[in-house]
């Protein structure tokens, strides 16, 4: 009785989680910078340079633009906690990007994707 309860409360629980929305107060326009890095080729190091990067997140959809790049897409909440919001964006480029929205700081971490480092980008005043 106490497996299928445990089951049950589960289910729920991740039913739940994947409708969690963002809060009004998080859209807007983040901006901050991707520092720099090197990658490992063959027997050389590439460094690479710190880029700035910008992500516009909206209701129904997010802009990033690194560099020089432009990525359009959607976004949905993996995981709410206390306080952060753990999103994933389904963008066109090669790879999802994960983003950390914390409720209260006004900010997000961007998940670096290997080799890049995390970036935090800080909400833009109006």
């Amino acid at each position: 009785m106490t497996k299928k309860l445990l089951l049950f409360l589960l289910f729920i629980s991740s039913y739940s989680v994947s409708f969690a929305q963002l809060k009004k107060a998080a859209y807007g326009i983040y901006e901050g910078k991707i520092e720099n890095y090197s990658i490992g080729e063959l027997n050389e190091d590439v460094a690479i340079d710190a880029t700035n990067i910008e992500i516009h997140l909206f209701k129904d959809y997010i802009f990033l633009f690194i560099g020089g790049q432009k990525y359009v897409g959607n976004w949905k909440v993996l995981l709410e906690t206390k306080v952060y919001y753990l999103v994933e964006a389904l963008t066109n480029s090669e790879a999802p990007e994960r983003l950390m929205v914390y409720k209260k700081e006004r900010k997000i971490i961007r998940e670096g994707i290997s080799p890049q480092p995390n970036a935090v980008l800080m909400k833009k005043r109006k």
